[in-house]
């Protein structure tokens, strides 16, 4: 069951199935602020105190905001929140739960789906974006200017904040985590994605290129590295 103080901003139409949504995360003792649009969502967000984003907005081919919903995902990217972001789907469609990672999504899960699938994918997520932030002075990760800190999710180059999302935090940590090894896009992928990642690995450029923008800015040397025709390595650029 989740901590009491976990807010979840909750998505969804008005209906029925998404009352007892609402309802049944209520009662895993989640505080949920429900909305019924993206730009609802934007405002809630604008005001902080969110510890995650559940998109539940049913399609509506008359809506491009409810056709896909992206711009709550680019949004997320181009303020550089950390929110996490957990889409729930109409259909199980691989193109759809794909794009939607790319997009920006932390975690993916389509309809119909087990409450117990449910819940455990939100924890776990709520879990990778907390990770020691009550813990001041954590452990640190320094490479060149880079440094990582693993507890309170601080990221800096030369001195500048770099605010990650829970899935590009994931992915630095791996690099570091096997730093100054070649590894391949597909150990990359079942280490930061699971062991059960079957999807196309563009994934994995449009991440890495997510988290070069944020940590390699301003003429600033390349520290994740691109090994042509095996995957990438991080490493000093000297």
């Amino acid at each position: 069951m989740s901590p009491v103080q976990d807010r979840l901003l909750l998505i969804a139409d008005d209906g029925s199935e998404q009352d007892v949504l609402c309802k049944h995360l209520e009662a895993l003792a989640y505080f949920v602020v429900r909305v019924a649009s993206v730009q609802e969502a934007l405002e809630c967000l604008a005001d902080g105190d969110v510890s995650l984003v559940l998109l539940a907005l049913h399609a509506d081919t008359s809506s491009p905001e409810n056709t896909h919903h992206f711009s709550l995902h680019e949004t997320l990217q181009a303020d550089r929140l950390t929110v996490p972001l957990f889409h729930l789907l109409d259909d199980d469609n691989f193109s759809m739960r794909a794009a939607s990672l790319k997009a920006g999504a932390d975690d993916v899960l389509s309809r119909p789906f087990a409450w117990e699938e449910l819940d455990a994918r939100l924890i776990a997520l709520l879990r990778r974006s907390r990770m020691g932030q009550s813990h001041a002075d954590g452990d640190l990760l320094c490479l060149d200017s880079l440094i990582f800190n693993t507890k309170t999710r601080e990221v800096l180059r030369n001195g500048t904040s770099a605010k990650l999302t829970v899935k590009e935090f994931d992915l630095l940590k791996f690099f570091f985590l096997h730093q100054d090894q070649v590894m391949s896009r597909q150990s990359i992928l079942h280490g930061v994605w699971g062991q059960g990642w079957t999807g196309d690995d563009n994934l994995l450029d449009v991440y890495i290129r997510y988290l070069r923008k944020k940590i390699e800015q301003d003429g600033q040397p390349q520290l994740i590295q691109t090994v042509k025709g095996v995957g990438y390595i991080l490493k000093s650029p000297t």
